[in-house]
């Protein structure tokens, strides 16, 4: 799996890279089938807080996912947003199942 990160509006610390990377190189293990995980890094010009944003984006074969997330903190943005995009990855497999195995001859 291929991760495509843009940093937009500032610039980050050394240690919120490889934070990114291993969180999402742990999605890999839900479906082999995503080639490129496409994140966006963004503050936002808010007074609120919760100004961090990221933007999760993948394509699997047969649908597109996509997640945004915000949060005080990159870190918690991300881990929301991972968890989230989890959860579609799970959804879409399940009722992927259950198609074929509506269509398969044993059935």
């Amino acid at each position: 799996m291929k991760i495509n990160t843009q940093i937009q509006g500032f610039t980050p610390e050394e240690r919120l890279m490889p934070i990114v990377e291993r969180k999402l190189s742990k999605l890999e293990q839900f479906d082999a089938r995503i080639q490129v995980l496409n994140v966006v890094l963004r503050k936002e010009a808010s007074t609120s807080l919760k100004n961090k944003v990221v933007e999760l984006n993948a394509s699997i074969p047969g649908n597109k996912l996509y997640t945004q997330q915000s949060g005080s903190t990159f870190e918690a943005a991300l881990e929301k947003a991972v968890s989230t995009f989890r959860q579609q990855i799970l959804r879409f497999k399940g009722r992927n199942s259950k198609i074929r195995r509506k269509g398969s001859a044993a059935y």
